[in-house]
């Protein structure tokens, strides 16, 4: 599965030069405080980079980070109740309250 990963971002790669010759036009990128000069190519793959990257990054943020912080929270949890001894379940003190013994809510 790696080998074929490697081997579609490479593949990307060679589109990219590929496009990048094609588009060999120059062009002014202008970001209001200062000018870059560049050719169309290697502006357009430039900011598609920085789009994508952008947008992982977005994502990451978004929904990596609350998952990961989530997962860790229930592995403690875990970890905390298969350290905890189980008491004995007697008549007496049942681990699960029948539904009879459940208070009704109040209104």
């Amino acid at each position: 599965m790696r080998f074929l990963q490697v081997l579609v971002a490479l593949c990307f790669i060679a589109l990219g030069g590929v496009f990048s010759a094609l588009n060999p036009q120059p062009t002014l990128l202008d970001f209001g405080l200062f000018q870059v000069p560049s050719t169309m190519g290697v502006a357009m793959l430039f900011f598609l980079l920085g789009g994508a990257l952008l947008g992982g990054g977005l994502v990451a943020v978004a929904v990596a980070w609350p998952l990961r912080r989530r997962l860790k929270r229930l592995e403690r949890v875990e970890q905390g109740l298969a350290a905890a001894p189980v008491a004995a379940a007697d008549a007496d003190s049942p681990a699960i309250a029948p539904v009879s013994m459940v208070a009704p809510p109040s209104p």
